[in-house]
């Protein structure tokens, strides 16, 4: 999106192959060229494993939660540039117009107030799955990577992930440090 690295490489990103479906008739639609064709569809469980419908439609919902958390994020992120931008631009208008120096120095300050609120969202220095390695993933590829472990096999997620979902999650609203 605006703003963020074309894509995103967390170590332990999310599969690429897209989202799972649980056990049982769905719907499916694709749309190529401005057409949209749907038809039903019939998802059996891999007969590989017993797993449970249960435990199934268990992993199914914790993926979806934590995509919406992720998503959460980078919408936070695409507002705040948003914000940014339009704070820069109108403090650059009025330094033009000649009577807006402190309306820029106060936009300077709202501009740099949102820096700590980023820097704990994301990181822009991570853009291969080794940039991890020399620098700290934030909460977006967290969130990611946790997603990513619970879609490694069919399997309910387990507590430690809830848990660390959870835990991510009370750091996303809670905001930045204090004193940074």
């Amino acid at each position: 999106g605006p703003g963020l690295p074309r894509r995103r490489t967390c170590s332990g990103d999310a599969p690429r192959r897209g989202g799972r479906g649980t056990p049982g008739r769905s719907t499916v639609g694709v749309t190529a060229r401005g057409k949209t064709l749907e038809g039903p569809i019939r998802i059996v469980p891999s007969p590989a494993g017993a797993v449970s419908a249960g435990d199934l439609a268990a992993q199914y919902a914790f993926l979806t939660t934590v995509r919406r958390d992720v998503e959460t994020i980078h919408d936070t992120l695409r507002q705040i540039k948003d914000v940014k931008d339009q704070v820069r631009r109108y403090g650059k208008r009025a330094s033009a117009a000649g009577n807006g120096d402190s309306l820029k120095a106060k936009a300077d300050e709202v501009v740099k107030a949102f820096e700590p609120i980023e820097a704990e969202l994301y990181n822009p220095e991570l853009r291969t799955g080794q940039d991890s390695l020399g620098h700290l993933p934030k909460l977006d590829c967290q969130f990611s990577a946790r997603a990513g472990r619970a879609d490694t096999a069919d399997m309910r997620p387990t507590a430690a992930s809830h848990v660390r979902r959870k835990t991510g999650k009370a750091q996303l609203h809670a905001g930045p440090p204090r004193g940074e």
